[in-house]
């Protein structure tokens, strides 16, 4: 019999007799485990669990050393197949985490290498327009300075719209002198 499951079922005692010797009921702590303590320390072989008026609440008999039945001698083979067959599983789950340990380091690799190439491509896409830009807008500052003129003005206008993307714009039409009569 659990000694502690007995003492801690409904209805909850106010105290115990133990042979005759009332035993009250801590109110804190591991109220059960404390109670099981004194039960086991007084050697008790009858404890009665009572209310708080002094009521039976329940009552039995514990087994002497004496009364109990001998032990089974405990069986080694048994014990032993529980231990490799822990340690199998054990050592079957530190493999396992090994494996998904080593999973995400080769994932982890795999990414920093493809953030690699993406980087240096990027890099090689930006130096490629910025040189594109630069030659557009090269030319177009030397026509317009061959030119001379309001033409400086369309070209500056022209390198603008090429160094942000978008094409150049038409020059504006010269304004027609009226000759003076």
């Amino acid at each position: 019999m659990n000694l502690r499951s007995w003492l801690r079922r409904s209805p909850k005692p106010a105290q115990l007799r133990c042979d005759g010797q009332l035993v009250p009921v801590p109110s804190a702590g591991n109220v059960w485990a404390q109670l099981e303590e004194t039960v086991t320390a007084l050697g008790a072989s009858r404890i009665e669990a009572l209310d708080a008026s002094g009521a039976i609440l329940r009552a039995t008999q514990l087994e002497s050393d004496d009364d109990a039945p001998a032990a089974a001698p405990a069986s080694h083979h048994g014990d032993g197949q529980l231990d490799r067959l822990a340690r199998i599983i054990a050592e079957a789950h530190d493999a396992g985490a090994r494996r998904h340990a080593q999973a995400y380091e080769t994932a982890f690799a795999r990414q920093l290498e493809l953030l690699g190439v993406v980087a240096a491509r990027l890099t090689s896409l930006e130096t490629a327009y910025h040189r594109s830009v630069t030659q557009v807008a090269q030319l177009q500052l030397d026509a317009a300075q061959a030119a001379g003129g309001d033409d400086a003005t369309n070209a500056i206008t022209g390198m603008l719209a090429a160094a942000m993307g978008a094409a150049p714009a038409a020059p504006a039409p010269t304004p027609i002198r009226k000759a003076a009569t």
